[in-house]
């Protein structure tokens, strides 16, 4: 029995049991107060009555209308206190939760954000309470948000994951628990709470990706991988090519790849890794799964756990069969190579690329006289200084892959000699093609020299009879007729002065044929200077201009500016240059345009002469240069023999090229002077 709730135990309870006795005093004088008053009447005794009475009264009435009315009050007072504070922590959770928190409706409005929230998206509760809820998600995570807010709001706590975009642009990864608001048994919207995981979800990307490289390159690896912790655990394809066994036939067993014998040694490589030594390119045998053995490079590392300690090992071979092979063979081959430059009575030498020298043979030594130890990691000293241009211009050539073959050329011995040798120069390159340096070999062409003008000597004599012949053949009819006139003078008295216009025109010709021959036949020595050979030309055209202009034609230059310079005999040039004008001028029979042309190609000069005459037939254009052949009624043939051989004594080159009825193009190539700094280009040694 309680009162109120109260049990009589309780104080309260205890109270009302001791106000029972006055409530019951007043119901019990209830009864007996008209008695009593009819005994006392208004007596003292009354009056006393009275007041007691009205005492226990208040005494019971005050603690009742406290517990029926002021009680209540009070309890709602300290309720409301209550509910205050327990709304303020919600609020300091709400906005102090570092994830991000919103309350949104049953319309899909934002109604309210934490401060996490906003950072979050990079927008403002006024600005996220004027947009679409769909504006500040993925594209593609549309649909599952909207999915998760419907059922949300059917009273299912959802749980999910999508990406919200931020203001700049970037994703963010979000774990999202929605929570539907119920009030009064109504659903009235829905709170969200958002986890940031974008650094989780990058985090597991860069796992799965470093996961997915790491499984690409040990599959698609060229080299046999296999992992083992005293039974094979896995394999890649290339273990399976070069082993030849299956993943299924290894994967749990032992090393069916080892030879007999070779078991200690498996022993002594994993000692060696679990004591932290490095096991790299081991070279060692290995068995295929039909039997054939093979040289394999082999690579063991340990697999650690995050403790450090290993519990697994990985193995990379690499089948080195054909290379093991190739290089044998190399030895081979290297062995006879050596043989071969030892033995060889040519000079061999090796330079790199800034003309330095790495090597000689002993025949090198003997044929200039200088040992390896003074030559080795210095440049070449056999190379005469005149010829340096010519030596540099050969590097340029093989450094760029081009080979030279046989150039004929002289180099200096020790004691200064001059000797000349064959030169041979091709490039050496390396793995890659690229070329690394220069090997040359040379050879002693003294005595060939030697017999190869013997042989021009007696070639000389044939010619000089042949000369004989045609000079025989040339001088006869001139001659003749200058001692018929002569005989003449003798009959007639009149006359004279043209018989002797006629004798003395004979005779002159006469003399230049005997000039040209004597040209031909006997060198004359050069006198070489450095001339510009556009100078040169200009002044030959100026001297030529006078018979051009009697012969309608006209002599137009075109010449390049910066033509370099030549090494020359100024007159022998200069006749060369007459010579061919000369041909060209008499081509022009009804007169015309002569072009001559200056240029510069690389290392050399070239002077081009173009006529635009009746053209050459290419049966005659073969003999042209002979000597005594011409196609001129006048002519001796001796004219364009005497052009190419001062040419060739200038290391020059000369071409014709004709066209019947178009012309004919003579061009001359002359090598362009390169000269040395620091020394005289005469300089020897």
């Amino acid at each position: 029995m309680g009162v109120m709730g109260r049990t009589w135990e309780s104080p309260l309870g205890l109270y009302f049991r001791v106000l029972m006795f006055p409530l019951t005093y007043e119901l019990l004088s209830e009864v007996i107060e008209i008695p009593v008053t009819n005994l006392v009447g208004s007596s003292t005794m009354g009056l006393l009555y009275y007041s007691v009475k009205s005492t226990l009264m208040l005494v019971a009435i005050v603690p009742l209308l406290y517990f029926l009315f002021l009680r209540r009050a009070l309890q709602t007072r300290n309720m409301d206190q209550r509910a205050n504070i327990i709304e303020q922590g919600y609020q300091s959770i709400f906005d102090n939760n570092p994830d991000g928190i919103y309350y949104m409706s049953l319309e899909g409005k934002f109604l309210t954000a934490n401060e996490s929230f906003t950072k979050m998206v990079g927008r403002s509760l006024e600005e996220l309470a004027n947009i679409p809820p769909i504006a500040i998600v993925e594209p593609r995570d549309i649909w599952g948000a909207r999915f998760h807010f419907l059922k949300s709001i059917t009273r299912q706590v959802q749980t999910y994951e999508i990406s919200l975009v931020h203001t700049n642009g970037h994703l963010i990864h979000v774990h999202v628990t929605n929570i539907p608001m119920a009030i009064n048994g109504k659903v009235e919207g829905v709170y969200a709470i958002l986890r940031d995981i974008t650094r989780c979800r990058k985090a597991e990307h860069a796992l799965t990706e470093k996961t997915e490289q790491l499984e690409s390159f040990i599959q698609n690896n060229n080299d046999s991988i296999l992992i083992f912790d005293g039974a094979i655990q896995r394999v890649n394809t290339a273990f399976e090519q070069m082993y030849g066994w299956g993943a299924s036939e290894v994967i749990g067993h032992q090393l069916p790849f080892v030879p007999d014998g070779r078991d200690d040694e498996v022993h002594a490589i994993i000692d060696q890794v679990q004591r932290g030594e490095l096991v790299k390119a081991f070279e060692t045998v290995r068995r295929r799964k039909d039997g054939k053995l093979m040289d394999i490079s082999l690579t063991v590392s340990p697999i650690r756990k995050s403790d450090g300690s290993i519990v697994a090992f990985s193995a990379v071979s690499r089948d080195i069969t054909a290379q093991k092979l190739a290089h044998r063979e190399l030895l081979e081959t290297k062995e006879m190579l050596e043989s071969f430059i030892s033995h060889t009575t040519d000079a061999i030498l090796v330079q790199d690329l800034d003309g330095n020298i790495l090597r000689i043979n002993s025949a090198y030594e003997k044929m200039f006289g200088w040992r390896a130890n003074e030559l080795v990691g210095g440049p070449e000293l056999s190379i005469p200084n005149f010829l340096m241009a010519e030596h540099r211009q050969y590097l340029k050539i093989v450094a760029e892959g081009g080979t030279i073959s046989g150039a004929e050329t002289v180099r200096c011995k020790q004691d200064g000699k001059l000797v000349d040798v064959s030169v041979s120069l091709s490039p050496i390159r390396d793995s890659l093609g690229n070329v690394v340096a220069v090997s040359a070999i040379k050879r002693d062409i003294t005595e060939r020299k030697k017999t190869e003008e013997t042989m021009f000597q007696v070639e000389k004599l044939r010619v000089a009879g042949q000369l004989a012949a045609g000079i025989g053949h040339e001088l006869r009819n001139p001659m003749t007729a200058v001692k018929g006139f002569i005989q003449l003078l003798h009959v007639q008295n009149s006359g004279q002065n043209e018989y002797l216009k006629i004798v003395t025109d004979e005779l002159n010709r006469m003399d230049a044929i005997l000039n040209e021959f004597l040209l031909l036949a006997k060198p004359r020595p050069k006198h070489l200077q450095m001339n510009n050979v556009s100078v040169l030309l200009h002044e030959t055209v100026e001297l030529m201009q006078t018979q051009a202009i009697m012969s309608n034609t006209k002599i137009i230059i075109q010449q390049e500016v910066g033509i370099g310079m030549i090494q020359c005999d100024e007159s022998q040039i200069k006749q060369v240059f007459v010579n061919v004008l000369k041909n060209s001028i008499e081509a022009m029979r009804t007169g015309g345009d002569i072009e001559v042309q200056t240029i510069q190609m690389e290392d050399q000069v070239v002077i081009r002469i173009r006529d635009y005459g009746e053209g050459i037939p290419e049966e005659i254009l073969r003999k042209i240069g002979e000597p005594f052949y011409t196609t001129k009624e006048k002519g001796t043939g001796l004219g364009l023999s005497i052009c190419r051989k001062i040419i060739e004594e200038h290391s020059g080159k000369l071409t014709l090229h004709s066209t019947l009825g178009k012309g004919t193009l003579v061009e001359i190539y002359f090598p362009l002077f390169i000269p040395r700094s620091g020394r005289s280009e005469w300089d020897v040694g």
